[in-house]
């Protein structure tokens, strides 16, 4: 037979004959009253009770509570949430129910822990208007009749905030032409953004004649795990614009603009589970594509060319214009401050959404600073307000300048020249007489190439002192401000970007041909990142001399003394890569020596260059501010097509160390 519980009440057993093995069976449980019940089967024979292989089953007798309600949505509207469902269609456990039965509805909104019940006494409601402020909300709905309680709908997790706010989520935001939204992080304004997030946003433009514009006015991340990513395009497979954290608006990101043919722009921002801050704030706009719309996009080239040099500078354009045919009636012009023209060039064919580099190249015939710019001459262009680069500042230098860079490496060090993880932070190292490679000469500039730029700060306060010294190693002392000049007291910025921080000095420091040692302090404490780094090397503990000392001050109330004998507390085989500027440079790298017998032709030389000698090791070439231009093992053929004209100096050494230099010409 079959042995049937209610619950663990043995109600009844029914008995089975053979001949039922295997068909449908039926038992009525009655004079029940209304409530939910659970049943379970057990089979039985002469052995006693068998096996269960299903689970209880369970029926509601009489009118159910209500089931769920239908349609259950919630949408985002101005500062509110809209909710909107419709009544339910059945009971809870699929029994007797009546739609009418129903008597009020229960609404649940939940932030992190925090929770409200909102009862609608409407028993014919179908939506409701909620208006909790900012942040983001889950809402749950249930109706109740007099049987209790009905099944609960839960909607998605929505963000409730004004209509014109974008709030970086998973998701994408359409913004319309003629409207001004304001972008914020995770916790909008004036709260720290959570941890852990990975959030990936577009924001692209209701108008398919659109171009997304965001300009920043609050950048403040923890730079130490924090990163926004920003992609110029619909998704994360369109170009990278650049990854950024910073403690101020990164210059790239003061005025930023969609180039993509979507027009949209695509944010990730990673947060790690340390730190936090109070994130961003950026004002959103749409701009209108024009039919014709040439830009000019960035100027580069060499800010220290020498007189007399051709130097190429390129000019960055891109065409933003809609209309189908390609731009070509234009010229690209590089003028000076006064607006004399340095170099033109005709236009090239360019389709929309396309960029272009035009090499302008220059050769100013006298020394002296200049500032230069570059512009596109375009009549039928519709918008010239971005038709000229920036403005560069650009020193010629005389003849007899000569460029020293110490140190080629790819290592990344924090501490030297400076610390930014830090407030005040001060450094000394030795640049051997051997590196510098001089004689003698006036030290006009000195830069330190940067590995990495993740924030802005401007007027650091800085002062550079410049020293000699018969010491070649740091590990037993340092050298006190007090014995070195002062060539650099000012102030200095660094941007995101940036590839050198360079130092104009103050006072120029003339050399005499030892070892020379630079102190640097860099003051402004707040200015803290863990962004910022230099070229350099660590050396060799085992093997490396103690070139190089550094301290920070954790605390800001510490005020650090360049005239402390030592800095710091050891010396160290770390050293950042250096670059000198000198003039009236004396050095054997453009005088010409004839230690051996080496045959160069022709000269001048057009394309490739032939080199002839005995046992020859190496071939460098120099440019006429001694720059290093070229240099090569055991090769004797240079091809020198691609060089500007000018005046270069070629170096030969040989196995034995015998060196010979020999001025050539390009043309």
């Amino acid at each position: 037979g079959i042995k049937i519980y209610r619950g663990e009440e043995l109600v009844t057993t029914v008995t089975v004959s053979s001949d039922k093995t295997g068909q449908s069976m039926e038992y009525t449980d009655e004079n029940l009253q209304d409530g939910l019940y659970s049943y379970r089967f057990v089979p039985v024979n002469s052995k006693g009770d068998g096996g269960v292989d299903s689970d209880d089953v369970s029926t509601y007798v009489g009118e159910n509570a209500p089931g769920k309600v239908v349609d259950f949505v919630v949408k985002q509207g101005d500062n509110e949430a809209i909710l909107t469902w419709k009544a339910p269609g059945e009971g809870m456990y699929g029994g007797t129910f009546d739609p009418g039965s129903i008597t009020k509805y229960v609404i649940t909104r939940s932030n992190g822990s925090a929770s409200n019940e909102i009862e609608i006494s409407d028993p014919s409601a179908t939506s409701y208007t909620d208006t909790p402020g900012f942040g983001t909300y889950t809402y749950s709905i249930y109706a109740v009749n007099d049987m209790g309680n009905g099944a609960v709908s839960i909607a998605a997790p929505i963000i409730v905030k004004p209509a014109d706010w974008i709030v970086m989520t998973n998701g994408e935001a359409i913004v319309e032409s003629g409207k001004t939204y304001h972008f914020y992080d995770a916790a909008g304004p004036n709260a720290y953004y959570p941890n852990t997030r990975n959030d990936t946003l577009t924001i692209r433009p209701q108008n398919s004649n659109g171009l997304v514009h965001v300009s920043f006015k609050q950048f403040v991340t923890d730079t130490y795990g924090d990163y926004l990513y920003i992609f110029d395009g619909a998704d994360t497979n369109a170009p990278l614009i650049g990854e950024f954290t910073s403690t101020s608006v990164p210059s790239a990101l003061v005025s930023l603009e969609s180039t993509s043919i979507d027009g949209a722009l695509t944010f990730v921002f990673y947060s790690d589970v340390m730190s936090r801050d109070e994130g961003w704030e950026a004002d959103v706009t749409v701009t209108e594509k024009k039919t014709h719309d040439l830009m000019a996009v960035s100027l580069k080239g060499d800010l220290y060319p020498g007189a007399e040099s051709e130097t190429i500078y390129a000019f960055t354009i891109r065409n933003k214009g809609v209309d189908k045919v390609a731009a070509t009636d234009y010229k690209v012009k590089l003028l000076d401050a006064a607006g004399s023209v340095l170099a033109e060039m005709d236009g090239v064919e360019i389709g929309t959404m396309q960029s272009i580099v035009f090499d302008m190249k220059f050769t100013s015939s006298e020394s002296g600073d200049i500032k230069i710019h570059a512009e596109i001459e375009y009549a039928g262009d519709d918008d010239k307000t971005n038709n000229s680069s920036e403005e560069l500042s650009v020193s010629v230098l005389e003849e007899g300048s000569q460029f020293i860079s110490i140190g080629d490496h790819d290592e990344e060090i924090s501490v030297l020249p400076v610390s930014f993880m830090t407030g005040e932070s001060i450094g000394e190292t030795i640049y051997y007489k051997d590196e510098v490679g001089l004689k003698s000469g006036t030290l006009q500039m000195i830069s330190y190439r940067f590995s990495s730029v993740g924030t802005s700060y401007s007027n650091i306060p800085v002062k550079i002192w410049v020293g000699e010294t018969e010491l070649e190693d740091l590990s037993e002392t340092s050298i006190p401000a007090d014995e070195m000049t002062l060539v650099f007291d000012g102030t200095a910025s660094v941007t995101p970007g940036d590839e050198e921080w360079i130092f104009q000095l103050t006072t120029p420091y003339s050399y005499k041909g030892g070892n020379l040692v630079i102190l640097i302090l860099k003051g402004n404490p707040g200015s803290t990142s863990y962004d910022i780094s230099f070229k350099g090397t660590y050396g060799f503990y085992d093997s490396d001399p103690q070139r190089s000392r550094f301290y920070s001050a954790f605390d800001d109330s510490e005020v650090l003394d360049p005239n402390a004998v030592p800095i710091g507390y050891s010396g160290s085989t770390m050293w950042p890569d250096v670059k000198m500027l000198f003039t009236d440079a004396s050095s054997g790298i453009t005088k010409v020596v004839d230690d051996l017998s080496v045959r160069i032709y022709p000269n001048p030389v057009s394309d490739i260059l032939y080199v002839e000698g005995v046992d020859i090791q190496k071939i460098e070439i120099f440019d006429g501010t001694g720059r290093q231009v070229y240099v090569s093992d055991n090769l004797f053929t240079v091809d020198m097509s691609s060089y500007p004209t000018g005046i270069y100096y070629l170096r030969v050494v040989t196995d034995q160390g015998k060196v010979s230099t020999k001025k050539i010409m390009k043309r």
